[in-house]
């Protein structure tokens, strides 16, 4: 925070504490401690200067205009220390330019300890080193406790590799009562050796279950992950080139590229103007509105720069356009809406390649899967690549292959992408345009074969989907049924009257009561069976094939540059 000359640096730190009253403690005590020299406090106020606070009365507005502040880079923001209570200990990212936190005052739970610890130790942390620190002092009794809690938790993370949830929770159990020296000590001990017991064992099983659910799925993920890029071919700088296209179709102009010579804001591009229906869409890209700005002035703010590779640190002056964002998602449905029936694409084009001779064509199609209600549940681009003979012989099916169609879109898009690439001679494409409709009589029926064989694939993995997903809800009604009659036949109905509330409710009152939620209960188990016959079914065929549909899209020649 401050140098030995009293000057300000760019490191950052957070300061948790228990309770409200310690917090405007500690922002007195640090207020008229940074205010007695060196540069000392720039800003009178606590949003604008170098403390920022966060505390459980603070809207939600305010926290995420305190956590982007806190995240913006140090020089472009005079934060320097942010005095947190355990209202921010979830759900908030502060690891953008932090790596140091301490515990003023220590929640003797240790899971809320790990909560704060995970606002600045956490994915896209750019220190290499987290430093969480507390205080001990000793001549308290409480801190031998403390240093018993320390010593047992890095000893079971060390031989589990984390605490389990069962620990914690027994940890938590025997620090509730409050801290009375060896007998607090003891039971931490206790807490930390499950012995017999065996629901405490049956627990930590579970939870082991459950950890390894979840690395299950995390696998499952990356393979589904590794298997669709290799799919899609997807790169980054693909959705870009076809963001400039959509904003080319739609009249505007293209991506600004932001010059700057930082490593990590190479690939940054600016918005073009765009007009006031795009607002909505915008408002996702302009900075975060402060609390007091009013919402007119804070739509005159540009939109911030966009970048299509994910950001290795955590940034509040970067937007990261995906498939998924909004604004992507309305250009890319200019696509989808025309279709290839604008005047701004052509059925048939053609392109100048390298490393060829022969030249060669593309066939693109179309291949639609419909459900009930004209539901459509898969949409796919058909390929098909082969060579083109002008002396008008016939293409072969042994001459088509996958590989082959690869190689000739990997051309495709090197030309598409070389700003160099020639344009195809007049006379070049006058003898094309002539050969279209022999080639492409020739190319659909092996075209058509294509997309039948696809969507049967398809059609085998939607009917797989439907029986896991129906499967998942029977599972769901009748853990409900089981948990209905268990309640019902254990008489678990209870309404609890506090003697010291004036308005308990009497004996006859509780007893309708009961009576009421047996029925309802009663009446939730009859519907359970009509809900095990028809929900599960009715899911399932939503995923059933009504009607699929091959249409065709267009030619794409690719002519020798050699032969030019």
């Amino acid at each position: 925070m401050l140098d030995e000359a009293g000057h300000w640096t760019d490191r950052r730190v957070i300061v948790f504490t228990e309770y409200a009253d310690t917090k405007r403690y500690l922002l007195d005590q640090l207020r008229r401690g940074l205010s007695d020299g060196g540069e000392a406090f720039d800003a009178p106020d606590e949003t604008g200067g170098r403390i920022l606070q966060l505390h459980g009365g603070m809207g939600e507005e305010a926290r995420e205009e305190v956590q982007a502040a806190f995240n913006t880079p140090p020089s472009e923001h005079p934060a320097r220390i942010l005095i947190a209570t355990d209202a921010a200990r979830e759900g908030l990212n502060l690891q953008a330019h932090c790596a140091d936190l301490f515990h003023f005052d220590i929640p003797w739970n240790p899971s809320r300890m790990e909560q704060r610890n995970g606002r600045v130790d956490r994915r896209l942390q750019q220190s290499p080193e987290v430093r969480c620190h507390y205080f001990v002092y000793p001549q308290r009794a409480e801190d031998r406790v403390l240093e018993t809690l320390v010593h047992k938790t890095e000893v079971i993370r060390r031989e589990l590799g984390s605490l389990s949830t069962v620990v914690l929770e027994r940890m938590g159990q025997a620090l509730d009562p409050g801290i009375d020296g060896d007998r607090t000590i003891q039971d931490i001990e206790d807490a930390t050796e499950p012995g017999e017991q065996r629901e405490v064992v049956t627990a930590e099983l579970e939870s082991s279950r459950a950890q390894t659910r979840i690395l299950q799925e995390i696998e499952q993920a990356s393979a589904s992950y590794t298997a669709s890029a290799k799919r899609l071919n997807f790169r980054e700088e693909d959705l870009r080139h076809t963001i400039d296209v959509g904003l080319d179709m739609l009249g505007y102009k293209r991506l600004q590229p932001v010059d700057s010579s930082d490593r990590e804001h190479r690939g940054v591009y600016q918005l073009p103007e765009l007009d006031r229906h795009w607002d909505r869409t915008v408002d996702r890209l302009r900075p975060p509105r402060h609390r007091d700005q009013p919402f007119y002035e804070w739509r005159k703010e540009p939109p911030r720069p966009v970048v299509f590779k994910a950001l290795q640190s955590l940034r509040a002056d970067r937007v990261h356009l995906h498939l998924e964002h909004p604004f992507v998602k309305r250009v890319l449905s200019t696509f989808t809406s025309q279709g290839f029936a604008g005047h701004q694409l052509n059925r048939v084009s053609a392109l100048v390649v390298r490393d060829q001779a022969q030249p060669q064509v593309l066939a693109f199609g179309r291949l639609s899967l419909f459900g009930s209600g004209a539901g459509r549940l898969h949409d796919e681009l058909i390929t098909l690549g082969a060579p083109f003979f002008e002396s008008g012989a016939a293409i072969k099916p042994s001459q088509l292959s996958s590989a082959h169609t690869d190689e000739l879109i990997r051309l495709m898009d090197e030309s598409l992408r070389d700003p160099q690439s020639p344009a195809v001679p007049g006379k070049v494409q006058k003898r094309l345009g002539d050969a279209t409709g022999r080639v492409f009589e020739e190319l659909w029926p092996m075209l058509e074969k294509q997309a039948n064989a696809i969507a049967a694939e398809v059609e085998q993995q939607l009917e797989a989907r439907g029986e896991e997903e129906a499967n998942a809800l029977v599972a769901i009604l009748e853990k409900q049924r089981l948990a209905i009659e268990e309640t019902l036949k254990s008489n678990h109905l209870k309404l609890v009257a506090s003697e010291g509330n004036p308005s308990h409710k009497s004996s006859k009152a509780i007893d309708d009561q009961l009576a009421r939620d047996r029925r309802h209960l009663q009446r939730r188990l009859e519907r359970q069976s009509q809900e095990l016959a028809t929900e599960p079914l009715d899911l399932k065929a939503l995923y059933d094939i009504k009607l699929h549909r091959v249409e065709p899209v267009g030619l794409l020649f690719l002519w020798p540059e050699m032969r030019l």
